[in-house]
């Protein structure tokens, strides 16, 4: 791949390619060179990404119900079950790098409390962000 503006040279292996928001290239690099994750490979981050992207679909699809109406304390108590359960699914699906750091950004609910809908709503959020 070429870099674009770049003087032509062909670059062997995978880039990572920057894109403005007209949709054209502007700038590109070797991808163990992209950074961020001190050059492991994503597909080592997420060792089951079907998995994962079912899982981060679903969460989605819950938010937006949780949205659209109020819950019942039924409700709130099975969706934080949900959540729970979701967390644990998305976590055999990560590397352990990942799986420590969606441990320290998400806070469980207590067995014994319902969470209100407000709770739920920003625990989903989170989670959704995350993914």
């Amino acid at each position: 791949m070429t870099a674009p503006g770049g003087n032509g040279e062909h670059t062997p292996g995978r880039q990572v390619v920057v894109v403005g928001p007209d949709g054209q290239p502007v700038a590109s690099m070797p991808a163990g060179e992209a950074g961020g994750m001190g050059g492991e490979d994503l597909g080592d981050l997420v060792q089951q990404p079907a998995k994962v992207k079912r899982i981060g679909t679903m969460i989605k699809q819950l938010l937006e119900e949780v949205r659209a109406a109020p819950l019942d304390e039924a409700s709130r108590n099975r969706l934080r079950d949900i959540h729970a359960a979701s967390i644990r699914e998305l976590e055999e699906g990560l590397s352990v790098e990942l799986r420590e750091e969606l441990e320290r950004i998400t806070l469980p609910f207590t067995v014994d409390e319902t969470p209100s809908d407000a709770e739920l709503r920003i625990a989903q959020a989170q989670l959704v962000g995350w993914l």
